[in-house]
């Protein structure tokens, strides 16, 4: 408490905040497991406000295996949430993700991604959103190298986003319907290093 500060004890900040994380991976041949645990807690002890404490976590899966040198394959799973106690609220987050990476050539690569997001507010509709990813990129050597590294790269690049929300009217009502919306992106380039 600052001294003639005429502050009283409701007006600082008192809380305890603890956070647990729990990691373990797992590989048996190619195939390859992981798991994940994470909790949060705070605990508010501030005058007038010893209610508004919070709490979150994760727990995430992992399972993928690789294909050799020509590429590799996985699928995330996580459920997070977080907690507003003095108010009973919870939101939770459901994710869903597929990655791969092939190589069908030492300087070509193929890299996608298709994830798959579940949000559900304490109150009203859940939304979806999407999200994919794909990338060619291509090496080369413009000239020679001793040690045969590459100097440059070409590359395409794909990205789609959508969301499927809950319609809402003018007066401000949720209705049961979605609207879904979607934007796409396409970009290419070129990376050369001369030196």
């Amino acid at each position: 408490m600052p001294v003639n500060g005429a502050f009283r004890a409701s007006d600082l900040p008192d809380q305890v905040s603890g956070t647990g994380d729990v990691a373990a991976q797992w590989q048996a041949g190619r195939v390859r497991l992981g798991l994940r645990v994470n909790q949060v807690g705070q605990d508010n002890r501030q005058e007038t406000r010893e209610n508004a404490d919070f709490a979150s976590g994760v727990r995430a899966l992992s399972v993928g295996t690789n294909l050799g040198s020509r590429g590799d394959v996985s699928v995330d799973a996580a459920d997070e949430f977080q907690t507003a106690k003095e108010r009973n609220e919870t939101t939770r987050v459901r994710r869903l993700t597929l990655n791969a990476a092939f190589r069908p050539h030492t300087t070509t690569n193929l890299i996608g991604a298709v994830s798959v997001l579940r949000n559900r507010q304490p109150s009203g509709l859940a939304t979806v959103n999407t999200e994919q990813h794909l990338e060619l990129s291509q090496a080369f050597a413009p000239w020679p190298r001793p040690d045969g590294s590459q100097r440059g790269q070409l590359f395409v690049r794909y990205a789609r986003t959508g969301s499927l929300l809950p319609e809402v009217s003018i007066a401000g009502a949720t209705s049961p319907t979605f609207v879904h919306q979607a934007q796409w992106t396409v970009s290419s380039g070129l990376n050369v290093r001369l030196f």
